[in-house]
């Protein structure tokens, strides 16, 4: 074989060659690749839903009354501009999501159901017995304070009239950020009403406010003035859904601004530290709907089953169709709560966000169940508002 045919054959060989490596590499990265996307699926939504809890009753919304106000457009305006979830789950291309379902664990009635009521109404300073309004509900009431109490579960409602007044704004000193400043002062007024609930793991809130005479209502205010101040506790959800250690989510509430859980006291000069204010002379309103949870995912806990729900997208649908539920409307600079009959023009909604949350009411009810959160805002005469919607997440045929 000549010197030139030998040339020849060696640069075809190395070609064939080269072909083969190139042709086996493209297998193995397509191999690699549908692994890790049929992987993906199955974490999100490749498990079947357990329903272990049978049908479960549907969600009744403290809805808004709308007085006619119909928006004649909704408006995917999101970040990302599609419907994901911001909490990283179910995304807008997710067909069959599932979610967590949680009950609530039924407390016993027994001697402390009756015992602990009576101790926080004495360190709040109530001297008469008590109304006994069911086996486990006690109520107290003077002139100016009113108090409420389901021993069985203790939910705490509590109100000083007294101290509702139009006060000076000041500058506060107490964060509105500071977690750890936020959850010592919370845990400082349980303990010392002798409140046996723990507030670990929650997420806390700090805001000023100033109090509305006219309409008898807290109005929060930008900044660290104002004439009273809020701490907020929000139960947070590590786990979205089984076998998805990436998406969580976080307690949602009725009026979706304000939680279930939060006590508000005056903003007083003489505060400087979180010792200075006293619970049981200085609170002008405490609420305490902390339904117990076993919040443990595994298989070992009967208390948290998966549900089918909705996807983002049918979601979107029913809150075109009419069929969400308009919990809350604020000036989306200040939060100021804003009465319907001030957006009556307005027709565009900007949808900016969409989660799942978990909704708790502030009754009972035998489960936690998800929902869907639309944050929406309008724009009207230079002004923004935002408005947030519920829509039910769990599918129909999951409902009594």
């Amino acid at each position: 074989m000549s010197l030139y045919s030998s040339v020849y054959w060696t640069k075809r060989a190395i070609i064939v060659l080269a072909l083969i490596v190139f042709i086996c590499g493209g297998i193995r990265l397509f191999q690699v690749v549908s692994t890790a996307l049929i992987r993906i699926d199955t974490q999100t939504s490749g498990f079947k839903p357990e329903r272990g809890f049978g049908s479960i009753d549907k969600i009744v919304f403290r809805s808004i009354e709308t007085g006619g106000f119909e928006p004649a457009q909704f408006r995917i305006s999101t970040t990302k501009g599609n419907l994901d979830a911001d909490n990283l789950y179910p995304s807008e291309a997710d067909s069959n999501p599932l979610a967590n379902v949680y009950r609530i664990i039924e407390q016993p009635i027994d001697l402390s159901t009756t015992e602990d009521p009576l101790t926080i109404g004495r360190n709040l300073g109530f001297t008469q017995l008590p109304q006994e309004i069911t086996s486990t509900i006690r109520r107290w009431s003077d002139s100016n304070r009113e108090l409420e109490i389901d021993g069985q579960y203790t939910t705490v409602s509590y109100s000083n009239n007294r101290l509702k007044t139009s006060r000076q704004s000041i500058p506060g000193v107490f964060s509105t950020s500071d977690q750890s400043q936020l959850q010592a002062m919370f845990t400082r007024v349980l303990n010392e009403l002798g409140i046996k609930t723990s507030l670990t793991g929650y997420t806390y809130t700090g805001e000023y406010l100033n109090y509305d005479i006219d309409s008898g209502k807290f109005v929060p205010v930008v900044g660290s003035t104002g004439s009273y101040y809020r701490v907020g506790a929000k139960r947070f959800y590590p786990n979205l859904v089984k076998n998805n250690e990436i998406a969580s989510t976080r307690a949602t509430y009725p009026t979706y601004t304000v939680s279930n859980n939060y006590f508000i006291i005056p903003n007083l000069s003489q505060y400087k530290t979180i010792s200075d204010f006293k619970p049981s002379a200085d609170i002008v309103e405490l609420r305490l709907f902390n339904w117990p949870l076993n919040q443990d995912i595994s298989s070992q806990n009967p208390n948290v089953q998966t549900y089918a729900i909705k996807s983002p997208r049918q979601a979107y649908s029913e809150l075109n169709q009419g069929k969400a539920s308009l919990v809350s409307i604020s000036d989306s600079l200040t939060k100021r709560p804003v009465e319907i009959e001030e957006i009556q023009e307005s027709r565009l909604v900007d949808i900016l966000s969409v989660r799942i949350d978990m909704y708790e009411d502030t009754f009972y009810t035998r489960h936690i169940q998800p929902v869907y959160t639309f944050i929406g805002e309008i724009n009207q005469s230079g002004k923004k508002y935002q408005l947030v919607y519920y829509v039910h997440a769990i599918t129909e045929e999951n409902y009594n």
